[in-house]
């Protein structure tokens, strides 16, 4: 599938598959799906600028466009998602195949905990200023505007985060950084949140899945 899309289409840099979420026994799991990703030939660059819908052991990478594309810098997180933009902001076109190629094991140390989740997003907002910076005098105003929302879901992600497990301080800092690129109920919401006594906290975590319900984004 792989090969036959990159022999058909020379200027596809990379093909990417599906993913079956499996547990520690390697059975998959039902009621968990991983979010859809495009298929076929593309080029849906601005939505994965916004968030990485490609999961890595799921590529094959030409060559060429990995050579174009580099060099890489080291992200500890975010190493695989970089590589996928910089190889599409080299004007690459993307392929997607139908079907799950890889599976992905869900365990205790995935980045659901806490603190390793925390860093993971902290990489990521990282990684996308800087490739943001490495191509700014190329990129379109769609492009422009998909860092922008980029950067807006990583820190309002971190706000709940944080706020989630009680880090009322870092909360705090994440949806104040979240004001000066949007202001919208969403971040109004979580930096209310972030200012209220600690005990409160205890409750947060309950509360959140049905405030995100209740809560317009603008």
């Amino acid at each position: 599938m792989h090969g036959a899309a990159l022999d058909e289409h020379p200027d596809i840099g990379l093909t990417y598959g599906g993913i079956t979420p499996v547990d520690m026994a390697g059975k998959p799991f039902r009621d968990l799906a991983m979010a859809s990703s495009p298929t076929g030939k593309h080029r849906e660059l601005a939505r994965l600028i916004t968030a990485n819908y490609i999961a890595a052991p799921t590529v094959l990478v030409r060559r060429a466009a990995l050579e174009n594309a580099g060099p890489f810098l080291d992200f500890t997180y975010s190493q695989d998602w970089a590589m996928w933009l910089a190889i599409a902001l080299q004007g690459w076109s993307l392929y997607g195949v139908e079907t799950a190629v890889a599976c992905y094991r869900r365990h205790p140390n995935n980045l659901t905990r806490p603190e390793t989740l925390v860093r993971a997003l902290e990489d990521n907002l990282t990684m996308l200023e800087a490739t943001r910076q490495r191509f700014v005098n190329t990129l379109t105003p769609e492009y422009t505007r998909a860092f922008a929302a980029g950067k807006q879901r990583i820190l309002r992600a971190l706000g709940w985060h944080s706020l989630e497990h009680g880090m009322s301080d870092a909360s705090r800092k994440w949806f104040y950084l979240l004001s000066k690129e949007r202001v919208d109920n969403n971040m109004l919401m979580g930096y209310m949140l972030s200012t209220l006594p600690k005990p409160f906290y205890k409750s947060v975590h309950f509360m959140h899945s049905n405030l995100k319900r209740l809560i317009v984004h603008s």
